[in-house]
C-alpha cells in the first residue's frame, strides 16, 4: 500500500483523475509530434509514474504500441490493466533500455535519493519531464 491509491486519485487534487484521458491523449499527440520532429520517436517508450495509463492509451491510439508504464500504485495498475494497457509495478521493467522515458508530474513526489537511484538505474536515450509549479502571490516587504 502506498499513499497513491484510489483515495489519492479521487481527492481534491484531481476531483476524479479517471476523467483526464482526453487531456493525456492531446499530450501524447503533442509529444509524438515533437519527438518525430527531432528523430526521437523510435524505440520503446517508458512512462514512469504512469498512474492509470492515460498517456499510454494516448500513444496507443496514435499507433505507438511499444510503450509500457510503471507505477507504484496498486490501484492505478489495476485500473490500467482493466483497460488492457501495458502497465506494471514490477521494477524489473526499469532494467530494459528505452528510446524515451516520460516522467510527468512524478519527481515532486520523490525524495532526492529516489530520484538519484532512478537516474542511475534507467537506460534511456532521452527523458521528457514535467514538474508542476505553483504561481505564488507576491509578498510585499514591510
Amino acid at each position: 500500500m502506498t499513499d497513491f491509491e484510489e483515495d489519492y486519485y479521487k481527492s481534491i487534487n484531481y476531483v476524479d483523475y479517471l476523467q483526464r484521458g482526453e487531456k493525456y491523449s492531446k499530450t501524447a499527440k503533442d509529444l509524438q509530434n515533437l519527438l518525430s520532429s527531432i528523430s526521437l520517436d523510435n524505440g520503446k517508450y517508458l512512462d514512469y509514474g504512469c498512474a492509470v495509463g492515460h498517456l499510454i492509451k494516448g500513444f496507443n491510439n496514435l499507433g505507438k504500441s511499444d510503450i509500457i508504464g510503471y507505477d507504484i500504485s496498486n490501484w492505478a495498475i489495476k485500473v490500467g490493466k482493466e483497460n488492457n494497457l501495458a502497465v506494471t509495478n514490477d521494477r524489473s521493467v526499469l532494467k530494459d533500455s528505452y528510446g524515451v522515458t516520460f516522467i510527468l508530474d512524478v519527481l515532486e513526489h520523490m525524495e532526492v535519493w529516489q530520484i538519484d537511484d532512478l537516474f542511475n538505474e534507467l537506460k534511456t536515450d532521452a527523458f521528457v519531464f514535467r514538474i508542476p509549479v505553483v504561481k505564488m502571490k507576491a509578498r510585499t516587504m514591510s
